[in-house]
């Protein structure tokens, strides 16, 4: 498993959230995981769905957790690779760096 995940976990937590639910089975090709994700804060079961997104480039067989580029936000579970690509986005080039801006537009996402 990818260090990234339970960092997140762990970043998502501090931050009032929690993973309910990681769907890793049966899923489109433009998805490696979807995660439904809970508020703990106001208000109190939000939920949004984060998608960590395979590179639409990648053309080889693909392992779980190769050749994913990003983790994606929706508000309802994506049908699509366009809804799963919603912001906040967090590319996962940026990692560690753009990890607090991810935070605050789930944040964002949240209260609004």
């Amino acid at each position: 498993m990818d260090v990234r995940y339970s960092e997140l976990v762990e970043a998502l937590s501090r931050q009032g959230w929690r993973v309910v639910e990681r769907e890793r089975d049966d899923l489109e090709w433009w998805a490696d995981e979807i995660w439904t994700v809970e508020s703990e804060w106001r208000p109190r079961g939000f939920s949004v769905y984060l998608t960590w997104l395979v590179d639409p480039m990648y053309e080889d067989h693909r392992q779980p957790g190769q050749a994913v580029w990003a983790v994606g936000t929706s508000v309802q579970r994506p049908k699509d690779r366009s809804e799963a690509e919603g912001k906040p986005i967090l590319g996962l080039n940026h990692w560690p760096r753009a990890l607090a801006e991810f935070l605050e537009g789930l944040s964002r996402l949240r209260g609004s």
